[in-house]
């Protein structure tokens, strides 16, 4: 079973793209926009959450509302090839402390 991801975003374009990237490489991806993410957290249960460009008030929301999945957060643009990377590793390692 893939692993399950939520996107979390302030930017549709970003997060329609980031989405499509983990999708296409075998991720069970959603995403959401920053307003409607308590939403989703509070009715599915995923594996990482990444999350780019939110206000600290709404990445503590999203950290609170985790429920045991790992959080990535994205500082800056990231590539693709930089984001699969950077999300199997954050995997592997929430796997092995598992």
């Amino acid at each position: 079973m893939a692993p399950k991801i939520l996107c979390v975003e302030s930017d549709l374009a970003v997060l329609e793209s980031r989405c499509a990237v983990l999708k296409v490489s075998g991720y069970d991806a959603a995403s959401a926009l920053h307003r409607v993410a308590e939403i989703v957290l509070r009715s599915q249960k995923f594996d990482l959450i990444v999350v780019s460009r939110l206000r600290d008030s709404d990445l503590h929301r999203v950290i609170n509302l985790s429920d045991g999945a790992d959080v990535l957060v994205l500082d800056a643009l990231t590539m693709p090839s930089d984001l699969l990377f950077l999300v199997a590793q954050r995997l592997n390692h929430h796997q092995r402390r598992a």
